[in-house]
């Protein structure tokens, strides 16, 4: 190529063409890269038709070639208006591969140099820039240093993203820190007032144990709160990035403690902070799995139009097949030594087995089964014999994202439970609000599924295991959380099993034939899932609209309130709370109206505290007055019973649930069960019908368990682990009586009320006075409650749970004395 030649090209450069195929046919590439596959071409095209929309969501699978997509879009829009473009990446690894993939396909990029400038080709349009979203969004970002403000910007892996803008956000502070123990003495008498119990139980390093500070005392304190911060404000591992997003917006931040941490986090992240962001005119996000896509549009601050009208592939063969197997669901009492050996049936076969677990303790488990753990060691080496070898079984630690396992390295994968949340405000908010847990597991789960399916080409059989997992998958409700794709692929799991007869000695074999067809990738499978794929119709539970719209609604509410326009955030609050929505969602939102309008009118504020208190006992006490709260019951026991076994996918998720329960509920002397006994026999009063609770473990004070009815409340002391010749004691009669005192002093009912001890021997010791409302479930009690719920278990594995009636049920409450007043005379007695 002579000197003219190179000229001559720069004259291309100028003149390349605006439209995304036509702009890639005139490239230099390598030969992979000759063509576009057929869902780029159509993502491509749709977005050209709509190039002027500012905000858009393109939703491609893994594999199916989104990055290309995405560096033609941003590459497009450059060579239209000139000015600078960058393609944003959750972390180093993903920047990396796009920049080789950029080099294959002929695209020219670049990135931030060592010193933290920016390379001149970016500055002149000439070349995208790579970079972490880390880069962007940090208080001291290099873009709003060098009041850099792209044209566009893109992100990819976009679920991923929105974690590292929240975390950017998000200011932590270890117990270790001088932070954390002065803001703990400010907010010590805030924290009392809410609950002794619980701060007493912070304090002392409760495992488990968290506060929220008042959302009026962090308004009252904020001179104090941002003294004791401003001191930190160089310090890089904790203020240096985050204090310039956090001191102008600090009335929407909220504060959390827990034993060991604290962490002030935002209501939602406010991206107007960040100028290069703010102020660029179009937006891209790219996403192989968005199953929550309220977060891009509250803290990506994405308009509602484009998160309702995403741009996805119509025909997506790039999913590839998955037969997603939960064996349990099927057989409650399959064995663990069954669904090991269901597995060993696939490695004998020569087929990699990848565990994903959530934590070190779970990974124990496999371990003990000469299962190779992966960790950051030997994470290479492992993934290079996976690719190389066959038969392996290996366990990642809490790795259900960033891994590829295509082809044959995976196709086997388990995914033994599901990690639990790490934000302190996302525990808060699964406490109250079940959706938001709810959308994190199911997005976990797909991130976690998508390890082993990478493209249209792969195919592989995803076994459901855990406790925790399987629990999730109960609720139909859940499902909703899924994307289509996933839905039909858990539903076809089902389908395939749903006449079988199994029993001890066939479940294995029913289970790992159909497996072994997907893996053999026979002609009978292969029609079978097309078909069904092509023929299920999903139905929509809840309306997404309805959800999107009321994300909008806090999301401008929220931007209201933080540009001090109070009455108008109080406003978009009330149209949430006109919509259909639960009783829980409208105790939040009142909260929520009692902190916007707190600094205008605080009897007003407190009048809203009141009403949320009153909607749901996990909303925080009013600041001003004692108040005495009514009982809610909803709806009669029989008709609540019925409405939550309703609530089930299947019969068979009734049954694992009762089995729980079973085995959960019964008196042994360990210590180490106390725990679990509580958790179900709140889980037996809910499915009885109950208004069912632990006050104890949910605020820090009042009974271990609390039942209530139309008609009673039960307060229940669990004594599980006493031994079986120790009779019911003064501090036994002590406890009851204070809890008692508890409730009285909190609730306002007419129903009747009994204190109950549970322990093996019903005797009291002598000379004991006891109260005429306390009674006690001893060892032939319990044994009669276990006969009853054997009875229930039966009936319900006989019947669907979709087609039990409100008459059949009673008949079986009445004839297994299972309403409340039956209940509590055939399983409670006097304690003589």
């Amino acid at each position: 190529m002579d000197f003219f030649d190179e000229k001559n090209k720069e004259f291309e450069k100028r003149t390349l063409p605006i439209e995304p195929i036509e702009l890639y046919y005139s490239f230099d590439k390598q030969n992979d890269y000759s063509i576009l596959r057929p869902a780029q071409e159509e993502v491509l095209k749709k977005w050209h038709h709509q190039r002027g929309s500012n905000n858009v969501l393109i939703k491609m699978n893994t594999g199916a070639g989104k990055t290309l997509t995405g560096l033609l879009m941003l590459y497009s829009k450059m060579l239209e208006f000139k000015k600078p473009v960058v393609y944003l990446c959750p972390d180093r690894q993903l920047v990396a591969q796009v920049i080789e993939q950029s080099k294959m396909s002929g695209i020219p990029t670049c990135e931030v140099d060592v010193n933290r400038d920016f390379p001149e080709e970016f500055l002149n349009a000439e070349a995208i820039l790579i970079a972490t979203v880390d880069r962007m969004f940090n208080g001291k970002n290099i873009f709003d240093r060098d009041r850099i403000v792209p044209i566009a910007i893109l992100l990819d892996d976009a679920h991923r993203i929105v974690q590292r803008v929240i975390d950017s956000f998000t200011i932590k502070i270890s117990e270790n820190h001088s932070l954390y123990s002065d803001l703990f003495k400010l907010f010590k008498d805030d924290l009392k007032r809410q609950s002794v119990g619980s701060y007493e139980m912070l304090k002392e390093g409760g495992n488990g144990c968290y506060m929220k500070v008042p959302y009026w005392a962090w308004f009252d304190k904020k001179e104090s709160v941002n003294a004791l911060l401003v001191q930190y404000t160089q310090e890089k591992e904790t203020l240096l990035f985050k204090w310039d997003l956090f001191h102008n917006n600090y009335e929407q931040y909220e504060l959390f403690f827990t034993h060991n941490k604290l962490e002030i986090s935002p209501e939602l992240c406010y991206v107007k902070n960040i100028s290069a962001y703010n102020n660029a005119t179009y937006k891209y996000a790219l996403s192989a799995t968005f199953v929550n896509d309220h977060a891009i549009l509250k803290d990506l601050d994405f308009s509602i139009e484009s998160i309702m009208n995403p741009i996805i592939p119509t025909d997506r063969k790039d999913y590839g097949e998955r037969l997603i197997l939960a064996p349990k669901r099927y057989y409650p009492q399959i064995s663990q030594e069954s669904e090991i050996s269901i597995l060993n049936h696939h490695l004998d076969n020569g087929h990699n087995v990848v565990v994903l677990v959530p934590n070190r303790r779970a990974a124990e488990l496999w371990e003990a089964l000469e299962a190779v753990i992966v960790d950051k060691e030997n994470i290479e080496d492992i993934i290079h014999k996976l690719k190389t070898s066959k038969g392996n079984c290996v366990v990642f630690i809490n790795r259900y994202e960033g891994i590829d396992l295509s082809g044959d390295s995976c196709n086997v994968l388990v995914i033994h439970d599901h990690p639990k949340f790490k934000s302190l405000k996302n525990i808060y908010y699964e406490d109250v609000h079940h959706e938001t847990s709810a959308n994190y597991v199911a997005q976990t789960i797909e991130q976690g599924m998508g390890r082993s399916v990478r493209s249209g080409n792969d195919f592989s059989v995803v076994y459901l295991m855990g406790r925790y997992l399987l629990k999730f998958l109960r609720y139909r409700d859940n499902h909703k959380f899924f994307n289509d794709y996933t839905q039909k692929q858990i539903r076809m799991g089902l389908d395939l099993m749903k006449d079988k007869e199994f029993d001890d000695n066939n479940v294995e074999k029913i289970i790992t034939s159909a497996a072994d067809a997907c893996l053999a990738q026979v002609d009978g499978w292969k029609t079978y899932y097309r078909n069904f794929m092509d023929t299920q119709v999903l139905d929509e539970s809840t309306s997404k609209e309805l959800k999107l719209e009321i994300n909008k609604l806090e999301k401008e509410s929220v931007f209201s309130f933080i540009n001090k326009e109070y009455t108008n955030a109080e406003r978009k609050v009330h149209e949430i709370l006109k919509k259909d929505i639960d009783p829980v969602q409208k105790a939040w939102y009142n909260q929520v109206l009692g902190g916007y309008t707190y600094q205008m009118d605080k009897d007003r504020s407190n009048d809203y505290q009141i009403k949320s208190k009153s909607l749901s006992n996990r909303m925080l006490e009013p600041f001003m007055g004692k108040n005495q709260w009514k009982k809610q019951v909803t709806q009669p026991q029989v008709k609540k019973s019925l409405e939550f076994i309703k609530s089930f996918d299947t019969s068979n998720d009734v049954l694992l649930f009762i089995s729980e329960i079973q085995n959960d509920l019964i008196y042994v002397e360990d210590l180490s069960t106390s725990e679990s006994f509580e958790e179900a026999l709140k889980n037996l009063g809910v499915l009885l019908g109950f208004e069912s609770s632990r006050p104890e473990k949910e605020s820090g004070e009042g009974s271990d368990v609390l039942w209530g009815s139309e008609n009673y409340n039960l307060i229940l002391e669990a004594k599980s682990n006493k031994k079986s010749q120790n009779k019911i004691s003064k501090a036994n009669l002590g406890q009851l009586s204070t809890s008692v005192s508890w409730f009285n002093g909190k609730y306002l009912t007419s129903a009747d009320l009994y204190a109950v001890t549970l322990q093996p021997n019903g005797s009291k010791e002598d000379k004991l006075g006891v109260e005429k409302n306390m009674l006690v479930m001893d060892q032939k009690n319990l044994d009669k409650l276990h006969d009853s719920i054997n009875k229930l278990y039966t009936f319900v594995s006989t019947t669907k749970n979709h087609l039990i009636t409100e008459e059949q049920l009673q008949q079986e409450f009445i004839r297994y004395n299972l309403n409340d007043k039956a209940f509590i005379q055939q399983y409670l007695n006097v304690i003589k």
